[in-house]
């Protein structure tokens, strides 16, 4: 009908409209500008391309198919009047009297006579199919050198590759799914008719019954081969692929060096402080009154924060820098020569990719010390490789939970499910198994004489590394913007539960990042705001400087010194002055 034709037309257009509007909306949210969003629209035009057309012949076919309606309608209305005339007499004129006094009532039984009689007549359908046709056809050579190579690029040599490194678990498992697809993908008829395009497999006793079967297969072939969850899977798997081999790429470039945190422009100590926000219930957690060891009830997130970004710093520069925030607290050390001694033993080749230093802490008694490792995070591609691999299978479990309805009720077996998927990829994993040293250095600390406590910070992947470290070498963790280990914890080498996390494990995570997002987080945490732009938000809140200003604005700097970048760089208010000369900080912090 009319109607039907109008409501298809209306759909397929406002999918359209709603499609460019959530491209629009992302990309005004993440702060493009208006050529960015053009170039955007255009592409998406551009694969709208088949829906527009679509759309159009919907509109063509539908007018046809209306025209023949009315005009079918119309036929059948002349019989009807031939056959009434050829009647003639008083009645039939009563009847048209009748019809002009009344024509909404007669309207409606011609309208009525007319659909109940219009099964003795055609009616008007509409086939789709869509056949192939091929004006070049290949040799028999040149399909046996395509089905040999693509056995080879995708068959053969990942199969040897995952052999070569050793890694037959994940190689059997590669082979055995291989010879299934291959057997669905060569040998199978729906595959030869998406390949040769030809709907003649089927036919008919008349022509509107053989076009029917072949409309039929061609339902059956496109709904097999090409369906809503083919697409989706497809469109995400390639996206997943891009974005590995982007980072593999500029990783082989870069490779695993070192990089220094940029220098921070400390201001007077003792002559600037953040007050704080002391009628502010935001962080109850500004002390940790409850951490053994090291400053003891007077430690507090923001050191470990500071802490946490330290180990950014240039090997060169740490003991200024401690020098520079511990000014009040004689005694913090630099002790990169028990870390180069532990790793010349344990890693000669430097062949593992993770980098920590260990500070030594006066306390909580005195003639006692505390020992903190401080673990770098993410500075580079290869540490996202790292990350990928020791939190992917918990975020598909996370992935999954959202999408199956009721998905908190597996939560309790993601542990497991994720323990066994890492158990195939064991030697893969087995590279990026950073924690094992570090957790082997914490074990050798907790047996050194020298020091009465041990413990481990680390901001992004040094975070979780912390996290996993404390609760293997069960010494307290303080991560900041961590990713967790609650659904991944079961997968590690010792495993941990979340008895251990929650027990040693705590994880500062700012608001708004998507890094402390990765797995589900253990009972002890703390979120604290971020002031960057929500459109920014997603990266611009994991940096660490950031955290630190975030708590020394609100929880306040205490006998810490402040320094510029909280307000020239991260839009924080600026300090306020203990010697009265307000007007002084924008000379020495001017904005650039």
């Amino acid at each position: 009908t009319k109607g039907q034709l109008k409501s298809s037309v209306i759909c397929s257009l406002l999918s359209m409209f709603m499609i460019i509007i959530l491209v629009v909306g992302f990309l005004v949210w993440f702060g493009m500008g208006v050529g960015p969003i053009v170039i955007f629209l255009l592409i998406v035009l551009a694969f709208s391309y088949d829906s527009i057309r679509n759309t159009y012949n919907l509109i063509k076919l539908g007018g046809d198919l209306i025209d023949v309606r009315e005009a079918k309608k119309a036929n059948y209305k002349k019989k009807q009047e031939g056959v009434a005339t050829e009647g003639g007499g008083e009645e039939t004129k009563e009847e048209e009297a009748k019809d002009e006094e009344a024509p909404t009532p007669a309207t409606r039984r011609e309208t009525l006579t007319w659909q109940s009689n219009r099964g003795q007549e055609e009616s008007e359908a509409v086939f789709h199919i869509m056949q192939l046709e091929r004006h070049y056809e290949a040799t028999d050579f040149m399909c046996w050198i395509s089905f040999i190579v693509e056995l080879a690029a995708f068959f053969v040599y990942p199969a040897v590759a995952l052999f070569v490194i050793k890694d037959s678990s994940l190689g059997t498992i590669f082979i055995v799914l291989s010879i299934i697809s291959n057997i669905r993908w060569y040998m199978n008829i729906v595959t030869a008719i998406e390949e040769t395009g030809n709907m003649d497999l089927v036919g008919g006793d008349t022509p509107e019954e053989t076009w029917e079967n072949k409309a039929r297969l061609n339902n059956i072939v496109g709904s097999i081969s090409y369906n809503k969850s083919y697409r989706g899977w497809r469109i995400l798997m390639t996206s997943l692929g891009f974005a590995f081999i982007a980072i593999l790429l500029t990783t082989f470039d870069s490779g695993a060096v070192s990089t220094a945190a940029a220098p921070l422009t400390y201001l007077p100590h003792g002559e600037w402080e953040y007050p704080g926000a002391s009628l502010d219930m935001r962080y109850p957690t500004c002390t940790l009154s409850k951490l053994k060891g090291g400053f003891a009830d007077q430690s507090t997130m923001l050191d470990f924060a500071w802490l946490a970004g330290a180990a950014y710093i240039g090997d060169n520069e740490t003991q200024i820098s401690l020098d520079t925030w511990f000014v009040e607290n004689q005694g913090v050390t630099d002790l990169q020569d028990m870390v180069d001694e532990f790793r010349s033993r344990e890693d000669p080749n430097n062949e593992i990719a993770v980098k920590f230093k260990l500070i030594s802490v006066p306390g909580p008694e005195p003639g006692e010390k505390t020992a903190i490792i401080m673990i770098r995070g993410t500075v580079n591609q290869f540490d996202m490789l790292a990350d990928a691999q020791l939190w992917s299978a918990a975020a598909l479990m996370q992935w999954l939970r959202g999408i199956i309805p009721v998905g908190e009720i597996w939560t309790e077996i993601f542990p497991d499910l994720v323990s066994w998927m890492n158990a195939v990829a064991s030697t893969s994993l087995e590279k990026v198994a950073f924690y094992k040293l570090t957790t082997k250095f914490a074990e050798e600390l907790k047996k050194n004489s020298d020091f009465a406590y041990v413990q481990v910070t680390g901001h992004s992947l040094g975070g979780g590394l912390s996290l996993i470290t404390g609760a293997q070498a069960q010494i307290p963790a303080i991560g900041v913007s961590a990713p967790n280990a609650r659904i991944s914890g079961k997968s590690y080498d010792p495993p941990i539960g979340w008895h251990d996390i929650n027990k040693y494990g705590f994880n500062i995570i700012p608001k708004h990042d998507i890094v402390p997002k990765l797995d589900d987080v253990a009972d002890n945490w703390q979120q604290i705001g971020c002031n960057a732009e929500l459109s920014k938000s997603a990266g611009f809140c994991h940096f660490g400087v950031r955290s630190i200003c975030e708590l020394m604005h609100v929880c306040g700097s205490g006998s810490r010194p402040v320094f510029c970048e909280c307000y020239t760089a991260y839009e924080y208010p600026p300090p306020t002055s203990l010697t009265g000369n307000q007007a002084d900080f924008e000379t020495l912090c001017p904005k650039k």
